[in-house]
């Protein structure tokens, strides 16, 4: 374990390790012993399923012998319901990750999954995150502990939390470009390959290069444009949000944390997109792409998730409590209901909802549920499910 996880300079690179996968998933290995150093843990696996074919996006993993790593493929299923197990599973923030001594003690070692694969390794704790949730895929990263290092502590799980959002930011744009790499030889080519947008920009959100995709939509100007070579969309609050993100990756890419993933950008046509940056200052990513380029963003019009909760917390800068309580209001319930499901107090809900309030320019809960389908395919708030209308208990 490097004794100073917390120092600029070491997380900075375990950041870029991870950012390095976004375009080459070969590179996951690597990725996951520089965060299993950081978190105490002695090996690490990550993998990403489509639902509908059951078939494997990706599986990567470091310090596994083939042997165990079949193993545990007859655990799976097992070891998901464990976790469905979590009381308030659906209810936590994307980036809080879960341990299995914390959240499900007594199934956990009680459990086949524990008795014939993690306890013959010598494996006691595993923390576990979701950095893909959608209908139809969904992605799982996990570290495992060794006995000989004790139980997983409260400064590893601060420290996953902090790298929790840019593991969840690479997975989101590997998924983007179907878990391809992109190959330094042939950039342009490779770029052009890809139907999502990829535009290269330089800290000031100038232009550096567009693959033939992000030139479609320059054209037309939907969902982006170029006003004197600076990238704008239709959003005066997306361009600025993007401005924040790129400007923090020129400077600090281990600063960006949750700036910048899944930022909705409405399209002419109403139907909406959404926008991922990708820092490139550190790394393998700079040297591959463009070296004049700060920041790449990934311009998407494929839309698999219905709430877009996460969308709008990274729009407005919201934080993980207020988002849990953006989330539920747009659930369609009221504040008691949501103190209820949260756990919290009626008056900290109110003081995350005024918080809310005041970083979206809104006053009410009908509000809120105009804002966020201005962001949504008009079939997600249509009858047929997704935003449901407030209830009459509301905020208003």
């Amino acid at each position: 374990m490097r004794e100073d996880i917390a120092s600029v300079t070491e997380f900075s690179h375990v950041v870029g390790a991870i950012y390095d996968c976004a375009i080459d998933p070969r590179q996951w290995p690597n990725a996951i012993r520089e965060v299993c150093q950081a978190t105490n843990c002695a090996a690490g696996i990550i993998g990403a399923h489509d639902l509908n074919t059951l078939s494997s996006l990706i599986r990567e993993h470091w310090n596994y012998e083939p042997e165990w790593l079949e193993k545990i493929q007859i655990c799976a299923t097992e070891l998901a319901g464990l976790w469905d197990g979590v009381a308030d599973l659906h209810e936590r923030p994307i980036d809080e990750p879960l341990t299995a001594l914390r959240d499900i003690p007594q199934q956990f070692v009680q459990s086949r999954y524990y008795r014939e694969w993690a306890e013959p390794l010598g494996f006691i704790d595993t923390i576990q995150m979701t950095p893909l949730r959608q209908p139809t895929r969904i992605g799982a990263f996990g570290v495992w502990r060794h006995k000989s290092l004790g139980r997983i502590t409260e400064r590893d799980l601060a420290i996953m939390r902090l790298l929790a959002p840019h593991i969840r930011r690479a997975v989101t744009i590997s998924d983007v470009l179907n878990m391809q790499a992109i190959e330094a030889e042939t950039l342009r080519a490779s770029l052009d390959l890809f139907q999502a947008g990829i535009v290269l920009l330089d800290g000031e959100t100038k232009i550096v290069h567009a693959n033939r995709a992000a030139e479609t939509m320059l054209k037309s100007g939907s969902p982006i444009s170029s006003h004197r070579g600076e990238l704008r969309t239709a959003s005066p609050q997306t361009s600025a949000a993007l401005r924040t993100a790129v400007a923090t990756a020129a400077s600090n890419e281990a600063a960006v944390g949750k700036l910048g993933i899944g930022l909705p950008a409405p399209q002419s046509d109403g139907s909406p997109a959404l926008i991922h940056v990708l820092p490139l200052a550190g790394g393998n990513r700079g040297k591959r792409i463009a070296l004049r380029a700060s920041a790449a963003l990934f311009v998407t019009s494929e839309m698999r998730t219905a709430i877009p909760a996460e969308s709008l917390a990274s729009l407005f800068g919201l934080t993980s409590a207020e988002t849990r309580v953006l989330g539920s209001l747009l659930a369609g319930r009221t504040p008691a209901e949501t103190a209820r499901t949260m756990g919290t107090a009626m008056a900290t809900v109110r003081t995350h909802i005024a918080k809310v309030f005041e970083k979206t320019g809104t006053s009410r809960q009908s509000e809120l549920m105009r804002l966020a389908a201005q962001f949504l395919p008009p079939v997600l708030h249509s009858s047929e499910g997704g935003l449901p209308a407030p209830k009459t208990r509301s905020t208003d």
